[in-house]
């Protein structure tokens, strides 16, 4: 079995050994985006999300307090069934 994808933030041997060291700088926070596609996908998602989140900030400027409450419901419910879709879809099954 090959090892989680994780693993590719941290040095070869070193989570195993209990010391995690990065496998090179910022590894392990701002670039971890290009350690593996599970991060690199993420980053992607999260960048989308908030300039969606600005766009709709932008749109609803001079809009009332309930328009906002709505749109935030509207995003956090739509946010969180791609998120429970894609993890029913492609999680890894055991």
């Amino acid at each position: 079995m090959p090892a989680p994808a994780w693993l590719n933030k941290y040095a070869p041997g070193s989570w195993q050994a209990g010391a995690k060291r990065p496998r090179f700088w910022l590894s392990t926070t701002v670039l971890v985006f290009v350690t593996d596609f599970w991060h690199f996908a993420d980053s992607l998602y999260l960048t989308a999300y908030l300039v969606g989140a600005m766009m709709l900030g932008a749109a609803l400027a001079s809009e009332s307090y309930q328009v906002w409450a709505l749109a935030i419901l509207a995003v956090k419910a739509g946010g969180g069934g791609v998120f429970e879709g894609s993890y029913f879809l492609f999680r890894i099954k055991k």
